[in-house]
């Protein structure tokens, strides 16, 4: 019966009036959340707070509350001169190239308005703001959310317009629909080709898309069709990808011949990021790397060249080191598996006083039966400095006849913990790993040469990126996936 009683619950929701309480010495104040953005609204567009707004002796009054939401809280601190302090979660007053947008797409909407730039560059809030006016002040009409997937969507966007608005948002965890301002919103995700369908048939009069670099091309040209009214407006914001990629060439390129309106988004666009913030952010996304460039510096480029190219084999910076220290507690083996090409294994260390992993040993074999492969696994991988160790986990691609060298393992070592590697999206993978390495989280023995040479040659693949796609080369990369396989796991740790 919990279905029925939330559907209940919603419909209650819906038949109320919304409204947020303000509480004041003198008691309590109802404001309606519609006034309350138009009021924000106008913020925005005069640079601070309206002095002569009726609401202006309520925040200057207004106790805090953090169920009255974020741009409540901002125009209370505003009427009580408190500034806001970076690193919180607070909303600081949209203004310069934040304003323009939100003011631009208010005023004068186009038929496409796309946010993209560096993450964390607050493109989501100012699109999210505009969502929220063209809801409570656009015509009646079928509206509509995208993103990757409905998970996703609901993370990156509807619990951010929860925390903006709450009294205007009535959202149930996986329900298709929610409301805002009264208004039915759709809940669509636009992870495959397959999403396409989910788009036939309604007309809509407003869309709001999240990540739309992650769509399959068909799914947002469906989507576009579905936009045939006058004034029709659809809200984009993406990180940027590959410069071949259709949002740059179909419509961020073609920008002055169709009705497009584009808003390009920094770090230092966020107001509220502090320095040390920043400096996390670009450790995760290692300079040099076409991670840096897209995702801090919102460029659209092709991931070419090296794929760590900021690696380097001297000592002195630290990715490299002549000899492991001798306080290593905690072990892991991981093995990239292969017939047409070696099996890599390789054993790393954890170290207490340095608190991060070392590749302390590598192995490169060709092909033979598991049975010896399973001998030499024992004899390079259970011992180190001879001494035996009892790895935390071994970890072995289960591609290519993988599984059979797991059966084998497993077999042989009843007693150790050997699973198939964890294997997701390789891009990520990639980041991660190369995030990892940068931050010197991982460090490579100089004695595991073949392992650096790998590391500092493994390259994008050239022809794939031709064609659209992004692909580590798959050339003498046996100990970069084996090295991926390792952090996959210890990542999660």
């Amino acid at each position: 019966m919990k279905a029925p009683w939330r559907q209940v619950e919603r419909l209650e929701a819906l038949s109320k009036k919304p409204s947020i309480t303000a509480t004041l010495p003198s008691g309590e104040v109802e404001i309606d959340p519609g006034e309350l953005l138009d009021y924000f609204v106008a913020a925005i567009r005069l640079g601070g707070i309206p002095q002569d707004h009726p609401f202006y002796p309520i925040f200057q009054e207004a106790e805090e509350d953090e169920s009255q939401g974020q741009i409540f809280e901002c125009l209370r601190k505003l009427a009580q001169g408190i500034k806001p302090e970076k690193g919180t979660n607070d909303l600081f007053l949209p203004v310069g190239k934040q304003a323009e947008s939100i003011l631009a797409c208010i005023d004068h909407p186009m038929s496409i308005n796309l946010w993209y730039g560096s993450v964390r560059s607050s493109k989501t809030i100012m699109s999210l703001i505009v969502w929220l006016w063209r809801c409570l002040h656009g015509r009646k009409g079928r509206r509509m959310m995208v993103g990757n997937t409905t998970e996703t969507l609901e993370l990156n966007c509807i619990e951010p317009l929860k925390d903006l608005l709450p009294a205007a948002v009535v959202h149930t965890t996986g329900w298709r629909q929610f409301f805002i301002f009264g208004r039915k919103v759709s809940i669509r995700g636009a992870n495959d080709v397959g999403q396409e369908k989910k788009f036939r048939g309604p007309t809509l009069l407003d869309a709001y898309c999240d990540e739309v670099t992650t769509w399959a091309k068909s799914v947002f040209k469906m989507l576009r069709t579905r936009m045939d009214k006058a004034g029709s407006t659809l809200l984009a914001t993406t990180n940027p990808d590959q410069p071949m990629h259709y949002i740059k060439t179909d419509y961020i390129d073609r920008a002055k011949e169709i009705s497009i309106r584009l808003w390009h988004f920094v770090l230092d666009d966020n107001p509220g990021l502090t320095d040390e913030y920043k400096a996390d952010l670009i450790r995760e996304n290692p300079p040099g790397t076409v991670y840096y460039l897209r995702f801090i510096l919102g460029l659209w480029v092709a991931a070419e060249g090296r794929v760590f190219s900021f690696f380097s084999t001297d000592p002195k910076d630290g990715h490299v080191v002549e000899k492991e220290p001798d306080d290593l507690v905690t072990w892991m083996v991981s093995i990239d598996y292969g017939q047409v090409h070696p099996t890599c294994m390789g054993l790393w260390g954890y170290s207490l006083s340095q608190r991060c992993w070392y590749l302390v040993k590598e192995f490169f074999t060709n092909d033979k039966p598991n049975a010896i492969f399973s001998q030499e696994f024992g004899r390079e991988m259970l011992s180190y400095n001879g001494r035996q160790i009892v790895p935390l986990s071994v970890e072995v691609d289960p591609g290519g006849g993988g599984l059979s060298l797991i059966k084998q393992l497993k077999a042989d070592y009843p007693k150790l913990t050997i699973r198939s590697a964890i294997k997701k999206d390789v891009l990520k993978e990639v980041q991660e790993y190369a995030t990892a390495i940068y931050t010197h989280t991982i460090r490579f023995c100089a004695k595991c040469k073949r392992t650096i040479l790998e590391h500092a040659g493994y390259v994008w693949n050239e022809k794939a990126q031709g064609a659209g796609k992004e692909e580590p080369l798959k050339l003498n990369d046996d100990s970069c996936d084996m090295g991926r396989y390792f952090y996959n796991r210890a990542a999660r740790l």
